[in-house]
């Protein structure tokens, strides 16, 4: 079994620990999300059939599935390339000048990424340190342990968008080694 994270980062050892570690991160939302329609399944079986729906569905998918789902392929995406873009203004650029604006698009990206990993992080440092929990109708749940969720998903893409940047600034400055958005793998692209 080969790790996709191969194709797009070959400089080297810390970006394919970055494409490993986004490749876990798919995989851990992908079973989240397995998850999320066996629970909901259940939820609904159980309500229809039996007159009795799991308890805290509404309060598990929404704390736990959803924001596995949702965040945690944030790097994977990016490493790929595939958040949505729209070219129409940068076509015609070469691909010196289309790294320039990339490599500061990752820069200004990376700012926003950082401070929201920042401010997460804060949360969940807050939130475990509390212990923080919902209380359900029969019982309490832990609340803390997603709150992690969004610091590892935000920390690893801001560790993407800074080593695209470099790649980027460092071809459009110097010539050497290729730019990201020739590694990218089947983004959408708006033309």
């Amino acid at each position: 079994m080969t790790m996709a994270s191969e194709d797009v980062f070959e400089d080297t050892v810390i970006e394919r620990l970055i494409g490993i570690a986004s490749w876990i991160l798919m995989a851990i939302a992908g079973f989240f999300i397995i998850v999320l329609m066996l629970h909901i399944t259940a939820d609904v079986a159980g309500k229809y059939f039996f007159n009795q729906p799991i308890i805290g569905t509404l309060e598990i998918v929404s704390r736990y599935h959803m924001v596995a789902c949702v965040f945690l392929p944030l790097a994977f995406v990016q490493l790929r390339r595939q958040h949505l873009t729209v070219e129409m203004f940068t076509m015609g650029l070469n691909n010196r000048r289309l790294a320039a604006l990339d490599g500061v698009v990752s820069i200004a990206g990376l700012v926003y990424v950082a401070l929201l990993t920042y401010l997460v992080y804060a949360q969940a440092v807050s939130a475990t340190r509390d212990h923080e929990i919902l209380s359900l109708t029969f019982f309490d749940m832990p609340a803390w342990p997603s709150r992690w969720f969004l610091p590892v998903s935000f920390g690893l893409f801001a560790f993407v968008l800074a080593i695209q940047a470099w790649t980027d600034l460092r071809y459009a400055l110097t010539g050497r080694g290729s730019p990201s958005h020739l590694r990218r793998h089947g983004g959408m692209v708006i033309e």
